[in-house]
């Protein structure tokens, strides 16, 4: 019995295949797309059906750079835009700034910059008090995890 070789289109014997992606390939046929690498069956990357080694070829090629949101005046990698505190991925534009650096709205940014004093707003929800919350900038923000009592 013999299998197609994706790669070259010449027969594959038992033998000698290596499997990857559904197919078999002849052993040196399983090759990086783009710096055509010896790649091994399992330990590689795919794309659109295509074999690439995982670094730098795919990531070069199809990781996070090509991903770039603009904030607080430079480009980020998605997945690094993150909260300094909590380190929760944000959006461009939905989060907040303290000297540069980027915070979540709630709870980070209120917890540690907001006012200190005061009188705490407790909101009402469904019969039970949230915890207390801040205004600040036009939001509400959570300052303590209790409830509001």
């Amino acid at each position: 019995m013999s299998w197609t070789c994706p790669r070259c289109q010449q027969p594959v014997f038992f033998a000698e295949k290596v499997s990857s992606l559904g197919k078999n390939w002849h052993r040196f046929c399983l090759k990086c797309e783009r710096c055509h690498s010896i790649l091994s069956p399992g330990g590689h990357a795919e794309h659109n059906g295509r074999p690439y080694c995982h670094k730098p070829c795919y990531g070069a090629l199809f990781g996070p750079r090509a991903e770039k949101v603009m904030s607080l005046g430079r480009n980020w990698h998605r997945p690094c835009l993150r909260c300094q505190r909590c380190h929760k991925t944000l959006t461009a534009g939905s989060h907040a700034e303290h000297d540069g650096v980027p915070y979540c709205h709630v709870p980070c940014y209120g917890y540690l910059f907001g006012p200190k004093g005061g009188q705490p707003h407790p909101r009402h929800w469904d019969g039970m008090y949230m915890p207390e919350v801040w205004h600040v900038h036009g939001l509400w923000v959570c300052v303590d995890n209790f409830p509001c009592g």
